[in-house]
């Protein structure tokens, strides 16, 4: 999934690019103009369109190396004995669990 949106913001950034060029030109009108800054901020959106995938694919990068870590976290508690729980999934987890215990003890009585 993170190589889908990665991909995705790549494309985004190529075509935005392109597409941001002819607006670029446009913008600059007359070089002689010291008040024509339309230019630089077509440029300066152009190279933030270039590198905003790189920036959210380290995100996505980081992110995935965290949740490993968590992980392997653990996976090292539980190996020592002690009752480990996810941050999120782990209270709805425990809820779900609870509500099919109580169905089948309900069913066998």
């Amino acid at each position: 999934m993170l190589g889908f949106i990665g991909g995705g913001c790549s494309v985004v950034a190529s075509f935005g690019m392109f597409l941001l060029m002819p607006a670029g030109l446009f913008a600059i009108g007359d070089f002689n103009d010291p008040n024509a800054a339309g230019g630089i901020i077509a440029i300066l959106v152009a190279i933030f369109t270039t590198f905003l995938p790189f920036c959210l694919m380290g995100l996505f990068f980081l992110l995935a190396a965290a949740c490993v870590c968590y992980g392997l976290y653990g996976a090292v508690r539980v190996l020592q004995g002690d009752d480990f729980r996810y941050a999120i999934i782990g209270p709805r987890l425990e809820q779900y669990l609870n509500q099919q215990v109580a169905g089948v003890e309900e069913e066998t009585v």
